[in-house]
């Protein structure tokens, strides 16, 4: 009995021969514990539980033979490859809600658990190992009410609404970082000291004069300065904090001298004495606009063709004395013969009515003088009180001294020519016509503009030099261009219309830095006729001086 193989003997007879016979166990082939089995490398053990093996073939999964003994069958084996498990790109990553992709690069997911963060396996294949995953809840910074807060300490509650606070850093204004998770983003917060200094009502408000209230909303104001814009600074106790304001200059548009005045073709200077001219329209008349700037008004101008228009009336008789009445000068006996009369006639006008802005105050007092033999009238004034209404300070000559009046550069009354002399005793004597002084030779001059002869119009090359002019006054800051104007003795030889040429020039050359931004009361003009030196007469020298 037995398992096999089973054995047994054949007796002989008759003195035969016995025989021992054997028969043996049929085995099937079956496959060892390698079967089945996740492998890394080829497995060459316990291929077969019964049975021979074959040679283990492939690369995995790898496969081999259990053959069978004695008949029995064969078994077809096979292991597989072992792969380990990976948690996938979801992984560590912050998010909103639960992930449902990316959760394993190698092996199976298990479910997701949790609330945030959330929390998932990877089992691996074949035997491989499994691995433990996890995805934060994302969370972004958020300033807290800290930072919407005006305080004098150190913050150091509800700093961030969300998020992890970082040190508060600084002394005022205090800074801090609120730092997110899970990818999220870290914001900077910040919060303010209480305002020691602030700009008022003023700031950005235009205005002809510099203001005086509205200044500062906190803090201490500054004196203003400046001639337009207004400057001034409001500061702090202590200087903690110190803050610029500024309130634009006011300007209104003015006609200027070529307004009401029939020409023979379009003016091209004198257009306008305050504000930025228009362009010229029409055929004659011609009108245009005087623009002002801040908020100030613009108006209208025009003027007549000479051809066309017709003549002027005569001049106005002087205004009415109030101050004196009117004082005649006896003719001149060793001027009998002529027509002449020597005559002094006292006046009186606004300051409006002598080229001052609409804010100055006070009268002017002045003589207008025919001088013989010549018959030239010349207007001279003697007492000035003209000031800015605020500060209306009069200025009176001494008895017997004439003051000339001012040139036409708008300056406070304090500013008025040094050009001073006496009165002559009795009647007036005769005498040519005195043409002002200029205020340096042309050697000191910055630069010169030069005309056609008879002629009062710039050229290309004058309005080149006088672009530089003004863009050196205006980077100086409230200096003060002196014009000295000059025009050849015309054929008439009349000094007058030397003078009245000279000029017409001059105006031509502030018209036009006034309009590049030069401010009226910054260029002071002189008339002077002929130059009388070896530059010549067709010309205006310029002189850029501090204030």
């Amino acid at each position: 009995m037995g398992d096999g193989p089973w054995t047994w003997t054949c007796a002989g007879s008759g003195e035969g021969m016995t025989a021992n016979c054997m028969a043996m166990a049929r085995r099937d082939g079956l496959c060892g514990p390698a079967s089945d089995a996740g492998a890394i490398e080829r497995p060459s053990a316990n291929l077969c539980a019964s049975g021979k093996p074959t040679a283990v073939t492939g690369d995995g999964p790898w496969n081999w033979m259990c053959s069978g003994e004695n008949g029995g069958s064969s078994a077809s084996c096979s292991a597989p490859v072992v792969h380990d498990s990976a948690c996938g790109p979801a992984h560590g990553v912050g998010a909103l809600a639960a992930p449902m992709e990316g959760l394993c690069s190698e092996g199976r997911a298990s479910e997701v658990g949790g609330d945030g963060p959330w929390y998932w396996t990877c089992y691996g294949d074949n035997g491989g190992a499994r691995v433990n995953c996890m995805a934060p809840r994302k969370l972004d910074g958020e300033c807290g009410i800290a930072s919407h807060m005006e305080t004098e300490k150190v913050p150091s509650s509800d700093l961030c609404a969300s998020g992890t606070p970082g040190a508060v850093m600084g002394s005022g204004p205090w800074r801090w970082t609120c730092q997110g998770a899970g990818g999220g983003v870290t914001n900077n917060c910040m919060a303010q000291r209480p305002a020691q200094a602030a700009c008022g009502m003023a700031q950005g408000v235009a205005s002809p004069v510099p203001p005086v209230t509205g200044l500062c909303a906190a803090g201490t104001s500054t004196s203003v300065i400046g001639s337009g814009p207004w400057l001034w600074s409001c500061e702090g106790p202590q200087h903690t904090q110190v803050v610029n304001c500024m309130a634009p200059l006011q300007v209104n548009g003015a006609c200027g001298n070529a307004s009401d005045i029939p020409v023979s073709r379009p003016p091209s200077s004198g257009l306008c004495s305050t504000g930025l001219p228009s362009p010229i329209s029409g055929e004659g008349p011609w009108a245009w606009t005087c623009q002002g700037s801040g908020g100030g008004t613009s108006i209208a101008c025009h003027t007549m063709n000479a051809e066309i228009a017709p003549p002027p009336a005569p001049p106005p008789p002087p205004p009415a004395p109030t101050a004196s009445p009117v004082a005649e000068v006896p003719p001149d006996t060793a001027g009998a013969g002529n027509e002449c009369t020597p005559t002094v006639r006292r006046w009186t006008i606004t300051c409006q009515q002598g080229g001052y802005p609409a804010n100055y105050a006070g009268v002017i007092v002045g003589e207008t003088q025919v001088l013989c033999p010549t018959g030239v009238e010349r207007g001279v004034w003697l007492s000035n009180s003209c000031a800015p209404s605020s500060n209306s300070v009069p200025i009176s000559p001494s008895p017997g001294v004439m003051v000339k009046p001012p040139s036409p550069r708008l300056s406070p009354v304090t500013d008025v020519l040094p050009d001073i002399e006496p009165l002559p005793a009795g009647k007036l004597q005769p005498s040519a016509p005195r043409l002002s002084t200029p205020r340096f030779k042309n050697a000191a001059a910055d630069t010169s503009v030069n005309f056609m002869p008879g002629a009062d119009g710039l050229d290309v090359n004058a309005t080149h030099a006088l672009d530089e002019v003004a863009a050196q006054t205006l980077g100086r800051g409230g200096s003060i261009v002196t014009l000295n104007a000059y025009a050849a003795m015309p054929a008439s030889n009349e000094a007058q219309d030397a003078q009245r040429l000279s000029l017409a020039r001059a105006l031509a050359v502030r018209g036009y830095l006034m309009s590049h931004g030069v401010a009226n009361n910054q260029i002071d003009i002189h008339a002077l006729g002929p130059a009388g030196d070896s530059l010549g007469d067709d010309r205006v020298d310029i002189k850029i001086s501090s204030p």
